[in-house]
Formats: C-alpha cells, structure tokens, sequence
C-alpha cells in the first residue's frame, strides 16, 4: 500500500471516479417522463343541472330561456350559452387528488384560467368560485 506524501495530490482517477458517481447519482434522480392522466370518463356532452353553493347556499336551475351545456373532447372544452358557443378553448388536465371520496381534476385552459372538476354519482360538477355547477352526461 503506497501513501501519499503531503505534497502529493489524489489521483486523476480518483478524481474520474468521484466525478461519475455524482453524475450517476444527479441523472438518476431526474426525470423527463409525462404523466399523462386519463381524461376518458370526462369526454363527452354534458347538460347543466344546477348550481348550488354561495354565500346563502341556494340553488338554482336552468330554464328554457337560461340554460348551459359543455363539451370535452380529447384538448378542447366547449361551452354553449342558451345553445351558442361562448367558449372554445384547449385544456390539459394537469393534476388529480383525492379529497375525501371525491376524484378532483384539476384542468388547465390554454389562456392560463384552471378548472376545478369531480364526478358526484354519474353527474360531472365544476367549482365556480363559492359553488359547483352540476352537469348530466348528455347521451344523445
């Protein structure tokens, strides 16, 4: 076994060594992978239902001259006013958790305004501020 001598410094291949085993560990930690979260029980045409919620927590329904409808698609939401387009946007779901018994979707639009989204029974609700919006798969 050789020593160094104090005016000796480590080796360049002890140096190499230390060198690839901090990299190895840094790449090893990193990651480039996509979650990619399925969006397959979201697509389809939803009717609105109700809203409830607010500061009296009240409801309220539509009518025939007041009513909604939204849309998914694999990228896009679409949403219908009295049966005309207000909004036509592309959206990515961008995080899934549970809070309590309910699956929240959080959706990203592509002009930065995130929506907040769970499934109640069969029926899809949307937070809007203080209240949720309840929709009904439209099967037609």
């Amino acid at each position: 076994m050789r020593y160094l001598a104090s005016n000796e410094k480590p080796g360049i291949m002890k140096k190499l060594m230390y060198i690839i085993i901090l990299t190895l560990g840094i790449v090893s930690c990193t990651s480039n992978d996509e979650t990619v979260i399925d969006n397959s029980e979201l697509l389809g045409k939803w009717n609105w239902i109700s809203s409830c919620g607010g500061f009296t927590g009240g409801c309220w329904y539509p009518g025939e001259e007041n009513y909604s409808s939204i849309e998914f698609t694999k990228n896009v939401y679409i949403e219908k006013n009295n049966g005309v387009i207000a909004t036509r946007i592309n959206y990515a779901i961008t995080d899934t958790y549970l809070n309590g018994t309910d699956l929240i979707y959080t959706i990203k639009l592509e002009d930065d305004h995130q929506l907040r989204l769970r499934f109640v029974n069969e029926n899809l609700s949307i937070e809007g501020g203080d209240f949720w919006k309840e929709y009904e798969r439209n099967n037609e």
